[in-house]
């Protein structure tokens, strides 16, 4: 191991760069999440589409289905061929098929397209965690990882903007809202070219004079230590599920309850706020763009405490904080504006600091690096599932059993999750990846 030169946690302008590059790949996530539904109901106002409820339920689950596989894949393939390739050639597949949706001219089309972005994105996530992950310095690697989500909160907030500045232009506004995410992939698609394989894995693969050219190219001060693996070789799901099972339930929970509760804020807060009155496309996107500030704030507040505070005292917020607020919110009488409209930013605010945040640190830095993108493609999976489960079940529970029977099962849900938390959780703050390696061997005897 190279002594360190200057500062162990220094943050090089190349290692910045990789940072926002990786955290793009979140940022056109989000984008395009939030962008098809203003596209949709846009192209419904002027007759260019035939548009049911289930047509909009489909077209924003298509892309979490889509994602679904393709992270479980990519994580696999990326733990044995590299990050790099992988990093690079998923934006490709996006800024091929994204412009291709302003051509449609059905939903069924669009639902297909939807359905090639979801694995575009589905790759692209768990690498991209994983290098950012596997390059932070320890003491800077939550609040670099959380950048990423960071960036997350940034497109969906940009996809409203972008949608209220493109509506005077009329009929022709969706076609450009749903193919504009593709000028921001094409930049960074570019860019990407140039980023170097993570020195972590080529270390593990024992490619050690090509882990330090990388480490160096991306100013790194010190090289993780080369150890062989207590594994004995490649890991894959088998392991994951076996040895590491504590590991696949707490991470897996984590993400499946706070991808489920996130989309009351990500995608449906109109239908929360309709209870106030305030319905209309105008208001849609206003409610929509409020409740992106309330998460980009829970997230940059979390890149910011996260290596300080630590992982386990805020998920222990964001679960308990959420379950709270929603009662909150369920029980608070419309016509009390000023508290419904502060139970739920408080809700917003609470759950993305404690639950979003932490919950994507936790499963790039707690898997070995020879499982890390397979367990992050098997995170993903799970966060996408919640997601997919949620985006159909939320307008139909609603429609059948009211606002305040929805809330309780999300209440019920982030309970269950704190309880799984407390029991299989941990705090990985100051510690290297090598140091959570050994102390995950010694958490799980039949992973040693």
């Amino acid at each position: 191991m190279q002594t360190p030169k200057k500062d162990d946690n220094a943050v090089s302008g190349s290692l910045w760069l990789l940072v926002v590059l990786a955290a793009m790949g979140g940022f056109l996530d989000s984008y395009d999440l939030i962008s098809v539904g203003a596209a949709t109901f846009i192209a419904k106002s002027f007759h260019q589409l035939v548009v049911t409820p289930s047509d909009i339920a489909l077209a924003n689950s298509a892309a979490f289905v889509g994602a679904i596989l393709a992270s479980l894949l990519a994580g696999r393939y990326s733990d044995a061929a590299g990050r790099r390739v992988l990093f690079v050639l998923d934006l490709l597949l996006f800024v091929v098929v994204a412009p291709l949706q302003a051509l449609v001219s059905n939903v069924q089309e669009l639902i297909f397209l939807r359905l090639l972005i979801g694995v575009a994105i589905g790759i692209d996530l768990p690498v991209a965690w994983t290098l950012i992950c596997e390059t932070a310095p320890t003491g800077k690697r939550g609040r670099l990882v959380s950048m990423m989500f960071t960036f997350w909160a940034l497109g969906g907030l940009a996809s409203f903007l972008v949608a209220l500045a493109l509506l005077p232009l009329g009929a022709i506004a969706w076609r450009l809202l749903l193919a504009s995410g593709a000028v921001p992939a094409i930049i960074v698609l570019v860019l990407r070219r140039g980023v170097p394989e993570s020195p972590r894995w080529l270390q593990a693969q024992g490619r050690h004079d090509e882990a330090a050219r990388a480490a160096s190219s991306l100013g790194l001060s010190a090289q993780p230590e080369a150890r062989p693996s207590r594994d004995g070789g490649d890991l894959g799901y088998g392991a994951l599920f076996t040895r590491y099972w504590r590991l696949a339930l707490f991470e897996g929970t984590f993400m499946f309850v706070f991808a489920a509760t996130g989309l009351l804020l990500s995608i449906y807060p109109a239908q929360i706020f309709a209870k106030l009155g305030l319905t209309g496309f105008h208001n849609s996107l206003y409610v929509g763009a409020l409740s992106w500030v309330l998460i980009l704030l829970g997230m940059v507040t979390c890149a910011l405490i996260v290596d300080k505070v630590g992982r386990r005292p805020l998920s222990y917020l964001g679960s308990l904080g959420a379950a709270l607020l929603l009662w909150v919110l369920s029980r608070t009488s419309p016509s009390d504006f000023p508290l419904f409209l502060g139970a739920f930013c408080a809700f917003a605010y609470v759950s993305v600091l404690g639950a979003w945040g932490p919950a994507w640190v936790y499963q790039s830095e707690i898997f070995p690096t020879r499982l890390r993108a397979t367990g992050a493609g098997y995170a993903g999976a799970m966060n996408r599932i919640g997601a997919a489960v949620a985006a159909f079940g939320v307008p139909v529970f609603l429609s059948a059993f009211g606002f305040q029977r929805l809330l309780d099962v999300f209440i019920v849900a982030n309970v269950v999750l704190f309880v799984v938390l407390l029991s299989f959780g941990f705090e990985t703050r100051g510690m290297s990846l090598e140091q959570i390696e050994d102390m995950v061997q010694s958490r799980n005897p039949a992973a040693g």
